[in-house]
């Protein structure tokens, strides 16, 4: 029998480092947490880069999830690079997605609409679920809070990609320890790194 394929998570987000952005410093820890367990990933940035290129490369990555940080902002991208290659997304709501831009009588039904397409959402505070669930009853269910967390380090943090503040778009992560250093395991279980949502 086959192992299973590690997952290959193509992250969308409106910022990355080395922006220090609300956004950008999420995706990086989040990043990071997931590259340590092993996931294979890649990060654009939709400032930087046009929606156009981000879609045609992250399709030519062929991932196995697609993570878009903000529902609004990079969550319409993320539903159509998803369907095109036919795997879940994962919509991680930071903040003003779900405060403001989901009750906004011009962008409500562009976040709507990515909510209810996404097959995992994810929300740093019990708050944000709640007001979300509320506000779209039929997305409780896909709806998991993972909570911020600290990273207490001996070293400098470096974000998958390169060395801090040499990251590009779209660069591929390098691994920080080899695989046979790493935890064994399904790596979407770790639920600090932010990835535990994706577990059902």
């Amino acid at each position: 029998m086959l192992a299973p394929m590690p997952p290959r998570l193509a992250i969308l987000t409106a910022f990355a480092p080395p922006s220090v952005r609300g956004n950008a410093v999420t995706v990086a820890r989040v990043a990071r947490g997931l590259d340590e367990r092993g996931v294979e990933l890649r990060i654009w940035d939709l400032s930087v880069q046009s929606a156009a290129t981000i879609q045609a490369e992250a399709e030519a990555y062929r991932p196995s999830v697609v993570h878009a940080f903000h529902a609004y902002r990079v969550g319409p991208l993320g539903l159509r690079l998803a369907r095109r290659s036919e795997v879940p997304l994962v919509v991680t709501l930071t903040g003003t997605d779900a405060n403001h831009d989901l009750f906004d009588v011009d962008r409500a039904p562009v976040v709507r609409r990515v909510l209810e397409g996404a097959a995992r959402l994810t929300a740093f505070h019990g708050s944000i679920g709640d007001r979300v669930a509320a506000a779209l009853p039929d997305v409780r269910g896909r709806l998991r809070v993972v909570p911020q967390s600290v990273r207490l380090a001996d070293r400098a943090p470096r974000v998958p990609g390169g060395s801090p503040g040499s990251e590009g778009p779209g660069v591929p992560a390098r691994p920080s320890r080899p695989a046979r250093e790493r935890d064994s395991g399904n790596p979407l279980a770790v639920r600090g790194a932010g990835a535990g949502a994706l577990r059902g």
